[in-house]
């Protein structure tokens, strides 16, 4: 089976967790890497204001994602935050009765400040997928199964082999709680190859489907399950023990 792993995003923590994920998923596979992040650090959010961004500065270079991922590394892309603000358009709270930013409770605790957020990780998903196609049709190489992942996880054991019809995710969250019904847990998940790129354009539905069909697209975990059931998506939890590095 040829896998591709995807790691996204701010590569917190990944000193911490690289021999982990070596030991649990990338060698028993012999899988392949791909990394999509910005070219920025990080970004902190102090824990009286949630909404607010802090910047923690620090160029990403490539180099040293081309060091630190070798030998598995296949292509990687570094975004620039700043162009990607600037260009992306705002999602915004719709004015109409029952509006779920009114009736619920969470979402509107998250608010759209958390639609947007949650839009620039699914892009960074969008691009990472695309690189791996365009890989793909470089090298005549074509993927069974891909994985997408965050850095800054330390999971407990072994992977179970993807089912290749399914989108397969941990079956409670990084604090062992269950994932509840109506619910997709997203700091991992993976599949077979044509059923994780179906996830592309994610990223363009967090406003169509808030917009049309009055969805909590502020919350990740609904947002996925959401989309899975208009893409016609299998979901299948598997039982794995995790936690933040």
């Amino acid at each position: 089976m040829k896998v591709a792993v995807l790691f996204t995003g701010f590569l917190r923590q990944k000193e911490q967790t690289k021999q982990n994920f070596e030991t649990l998923l990338l060698a028993p596979f012999e899988a392949d890497v791909f990394v999509a992040t910005w070219d920025i650090h990080d970004i902190a959010r102090p824990l009286h204001n949630r909404t607010e961004e802090l910047r923690i500065e620090a160029e990403v270079a490539g180099s040293d994602i081309r060091n630190f991922f070798a030998p598995r590394l296949r292509d990687y892309l570094v975004l620039s935050y700043d162009l990607f603000r600037q260009s992306t358009p705002t999602i915004n709270e719709i004015d109409r009765p029952n509006d779920l930013l009114k009736t619920n409770q969470r979402a509107a605790s998250h608010g759209t400040v958390w639609m947007n957020r949650l839009y620039s990780q699914c892009y960074m998903v969008r691009r990472g997928l695309q690189m791996i196609r365009e890989y793909e049709e470089r090298t005549g190489i074509r993927y069974d199964a891909i994985a997408r992942t965050r850095t800054d996880m330390l999971f407990m054991s072994p992977f179970p082999e993807p089912q290749l019809d399914k989108l397969m995710y941990p079956s409670t969250y990084h604090d062992g709680k269950p994932v509840p019904q109506g619910c997709v847990a997203d700091h991992f998940y993976w599949g077979g190859r044509d059923t994780m790129m179906k996830l592309e354009d994610l990223c363009f539905n967090i406003e169509t489907m808030y917009r049309r069909q009055n969805v909590d697209t502020t919350y990740a975990e609904i947002l996925f399950h959401s989309y899975a059931l208009k893409q016609d998506i299998y979901l299948q939890p598997f039982d794995i023990a995790y936690r933040r590095a």
